[in-house]
């Protein structure tokens, strides 16, 4: 740097351009770019997120690439907010989702949701303090679990002498259903 002209002649702003010239200024430029975000989020959507570490890992990568492109006006606002969502895993965005209709019922869903207010979400559907949170396996179980529950508590509100089973008995139960039909599955095949 003491070699260059603007250094010997001291003049910062023809320095700094200088420099920037020397060292490649528009490949520091061209960090991301939108395919970067897409891989990141597909990579995301496919992996188990059952746990407030998974999500803020997710987080900060998104942050590093997405945040890097909507401060470079590369992506907008909307787009942020979608890639984000659609981050997060099938079972985990179901979740959030109902907790962000439970905290706001008029919530438009023809928009993206903010991610700020995803974030708030999802720190409190996995929040650490929860005393079941031991009994959350994996997403895979617990789509299965969900769909069940689904279609149970629609059952439910028909009959309501019947009581309603906890969701930890219900993921173990659905678990042992799947086992017992891949072992009588086999057991046909033979």
């Amino acid at each position: 740097i003491e070699g260059m002209k603007h250094f010997i002649t001291p003049s910062w702003n023809s320095l700094k351009d200088e420099i920037l010239q020397y060292f490649d200024a528009a490949k520091a430029e061209a960090k991301f770019k939108e395919h970067h975000l897409k891989q990141l989020v597909d990579a995301s959507h496919k992996k188990k997120m059952g746990s407030l570490d998974d999500f803020k890992s997710y987080m900060r990568k998104y942050v590093r690439v997405g945040g890097w492109l909507l401060a470079k006006s590369k992506i907008t606002q909307d787009v942020f907010n979608r890639f984000f969502w659609k981050g997060l895993s099938k079972t985990l965005c179901h979740r959030v989702e109902n907790r962000l209709l439970q905290r706001n019922p008029t919530l438009d869903l023809s928009q993206p949701f903010a991610f700020d207010d995803v974030v708030k979400a999802v720190e409190h559907v996995l929040r650490r303090d929860c005393f079941d949170d031991e009994d959350f396996d994996s997403d895979d179980s617990d789509s299965d679990s969900d769909s069940e529950n689904s279609s149970s508590s629609s059952d439910n509100s028909s009959d309501s002498d019947k009581e309603e089973e906890p969701s930890h008995y219900i993921r173990k139960t659905t678990k042992q259903k799947k086992e017992k039909k891949c072992t009588s599955e086999t057991e046909k095949e033979r």
